[in-house]
């Protein structure tokens, strides 16, 4: 009964400590200013515009 409380303690710390890593990160994280992505991102047109309901948007093949 001590190894199971014992796992059982183990694994809710690791779950505690990952919940919590994952937090942080989500809190104190920095967008990417002059990153690959970042000007990727910001050179590629919006092909798409969309419709008045804004549900969908259909993709042109060329």
């Amino acid at each position: 009964m001590k190894y199971e409380m014992l796992l059982l303690r183990g694994l809710f710390a690791a779950c505690l400590m990952a919940s919590g890593l994952i937090l942080g990160s989500m809190l104190f994280s920095h967008p990417i200013a002059n990153g690959v992505a970042g000007t990727a991102l910001a050179t590629v047109p919006s092909a798409c515009v969309l419709p008045a309901d804004g549900l969908i948007c259909p993709q042109v093949r060329s």
